[in-house]
């Protein structure tokens, strides 16, 4: 038996995040991402007739079982402002002057 998975959610990243951190792709999506500019919706494609949000019963525009949408979120850089989006540094600080009981 072969098992079938679809992807309905695909972000796209460049390579200063690790796509395997889920807090460094949410800090993409939030530095690098606006909706109205950046997110591509693909409608009526195969997605898995088990999804009980792919039936017409839930979204009468669909055509059939196992038919939905797919986004993608492009949270890359804008190649000509590329050196506008590179993280912050931060320096390393000594919290025990604010937290004295703070312990490596």
């Amino acid at each position: 038996m072969v098992e079938q998975r679809t992807v309905t959610h695909v972000v796209v990243v460049d390579e200063d995040v690790d796509p395997f951190d889920t807090e460094d792709v949410l800090w993409a999506m939030t530095t690098r991402f606006q909706a109205d500019k950046d997110l591509v919706v693909l409608p009526g494609v195969a997605g898995h007739v088990l999804d009980p949000s792919q039936t017409p019963q839930y979204n009468p525009a669909l055509p059939a079982k196992g038919v939905t949408a797919k986004m993608v979120y492009d949270a890359t850089r804008p190649y000509r402002l590329r050196e506008m989006f590179t993280r912050a540094e931060f320096r390393d600080v000594d919290p025990r002057p604010w937290y004295p009981d703070y312990q490596e």
